[in-house]
């Protein structure tokens, strides 16, 4: 994958601090690739940057490193808190396996 210069990376964390802006990133991200809300939430919070995000939620820096390096996972009210940022919740659903849908 070809390097983007420093002053693209630049315009988009300029960007992402708009969280209108970062919340689209965050669904589109979401619902038009099929990432998941933790790759997703990587993806975006990588992008605003560390330290602005900590600010927003409350959360430690700490923390939200070892998120996005995969080193821990986030339960469901932590979840929620990061995507709080975005005015964002949530929502578990269950549905029926395929596989058991024998006719």
């Amino acid at each position: 994958m070809p390097r983007r210069s420093e002053s693209f990376d630049k315009y988009v964390a300029e960007q992402m601090q708009d969280l209108d802006y970062a919340r689209e990133t965050l669904v589109t991200s979401i619902e038009h690739f099929g990432e998941s809300v933790e790759d997703a939430l990587r993806y975006t919070i990588e992008k605003m940057g560390i330290k602005e995000f900590s600010e927003l939620s409350g959360i430690q820096i700490q923390n939200i490193s070892q998120f996005i390096k995969g080193k821990r996972n986030l339960k469901v009210e932590t979840l929620d808190k990061y995507l709080s940022v975005f005015k964002l919740k949530s929502k578990i659903v269950v549905v029926q396996n395929e596989e058991d849908d024998v006719a």
